[in-house]
């Protein structure tokens, strides 16, 4: 979660969105929780200097979400409203979870870099790690599938 060092310096920020996304690609050690729901927003909390670095766009169904300045982790914490959410590919030290459950049918995640997941989600959720890419599996539910080698 981000840390807040200050409220002089804490910022939060919302933004609107309105095109439909089903996968999520996150770079640069980006911390995301992601909300059920059809609101359409993405909110930031941080610093300033860091929320302004955050980059997201959507195209052809997809949310990428990267860093301007490198790695954000601890920094910045981006919420993702979701609704009908397929496929997250997880680029590097991220943590991403869920805030209550998600209500997506299946669901896959690729893992690439030293990250942490922490999502529940109605639907089945199939966890494939990169090339070279370790696992540890702290807690699993029935409705988890864990694929290694890449996909």
């Amino acid at each position: 979660m981000a840390q807040q060092p200050s409220s002089k310096f804490y910022s939060i920020e919302d933004s609107k969105y309105s095109l439909q996304f089903n996968k999520i690609i996150i770079e640069d050690d980006i911390d995301v929780t992601l909300h059920e729901s059809d609101e359409k927003s993405i909110h930031l909390e941080g610093r300033k200097e860091d929320i302004s670095a955050i980059r997201w766009r959507i195209k052809d169904g997809v949310l990428y979400l990267s860093s301007r300045s490198g790695s954000l982790k601890d920094k910045v914490l981006v919420t993702v409203d979701v609704s009908g959410l397929k496929q997250i590919e997880i680029n590097g030290a991220s943590e991403v979870k869920s805030l209550g459950n998600l209500h997506s049918g299946p669901l896959d995640i690729y893992l690439n870099g030293y990250c942490y997941v922490n999502i529940k989600n109605a639907g089945k959720i199939t966890l494939l790690n990169g090339e070279g890419i370790g696992l540890d599996i702290k807690k699993r539910s029935a409705n988890v599938l864990v694929s290694s080698g890449g996909a």
